[in-house]
Formats: structure tokens, sequence, C-alpha cells
């Protein structure tokens, strides 16, 4: 499988943005993606 984008309306700090847009908006590249967070979860 693989995952092009990742967009996250309303979920925990992330809200929407202007017009109705993603609060969150991500693209991923073939290969290896690393998201580390805030308490390196």
């Amino acid at each position: 499988m693989f995952l092009s984008e990742l967009k996250i309306w309303n979920f925990r700090k992330y809200g929407s943005g202007d017009g109705g847009a993603p609060g969150l908006h991500l693209k991923l590249n073939k290969g290896l993606n690393l998201i580390v967070g805030e308490n390196d979860s």
C-alpha cells in the first residue's frame, strides 16, 4: 500500500483551515517516511 498524502480535519489539536481546508495536509514520498510526535511517539 502507498499513501500519497494525509489530510486531517478536526482531530485533537488539528482543526480546520480557512474555507474548510484540512488542519494538516502532509504530502508523502515513495520510500521511507517518518512522523515523530511531540512525545516521540
